[in-house]
């Protein structure tokens, strides 16, 4: 096998066992969520036999949230820290199911009807945000270590097979 092929698979391989482990204690970091960890994958290695990619994705139409809760957002966002407005999208007024509160009772200066299965408040909110709950950045940083001695043992595996190629002795 030609050795730039050879180097391909190498890299290839590093990558995607890598990117598997990462994943995997993403997805452990975000347990806490029903849809985070369903909504990570690794995606296929992209590129040449000199430089490859591989992507760790979060889809955000599986897990619509995933975002704000790795980094914040709202009042907790460090790079722009306010409130949101959420309004209803089919409706002219906010409409939650009641199973989700139900012990709910509003405050008596608060505009909300109670409907059989429904609490229907405001036009809109002024939403405060989530703080931040990281799953795939310290999923990095814990395995930063062994990523990085994997890297090491791949780029000697490469340069022992370059050094035989280049001797011509195998």
């Amino acid at each position: 096998m030609p050795f730039n092929k050879m180097r391909g698979l190498f890299l290839s391989k590093t990558l995607t066992v890598i990117a598997d482990i990462i994943a995997r204690a993403a997805r452990r970091n975000a347990s806490w969520s029903s849809r985070i960890p369903g909504a990570i994958s690794v995606e296929s290695v992209k590129g040449n036999n000199n430089a490859q990619t591989i992507t760790i994705k979060v889809d955000g139409n599986k897990a619509p949230h995933a975002v704000a809760f790795e980094l914040g957002s709202g009042i907790h966002d460090e790079s722009t820290p306010k409130k949101y407005m959420i309004a209803p999208r089919n409706a002219p007024r906010l409409v939650f199911p009641i199973e989700r509160w139900p012990n709910y009772v509003p405050p008596p200066y608060v505009d909300v009807a109670v409907f059989p299965g429904e609490i229907s408040g405001k036009p809109y909110v002024m939403h405060p945000g989530v703080a931040a709950r990281p799953y795939l950045e310290p999923a990095i940083r814990e395995n930063l270590f062994w990523l990085t001695n994997k890297i090491a043992d791949t780029f000697l595996e490469v340069v022992d097979e370059d050094i035989l190629a280049g001797l011509d002795i195998r």
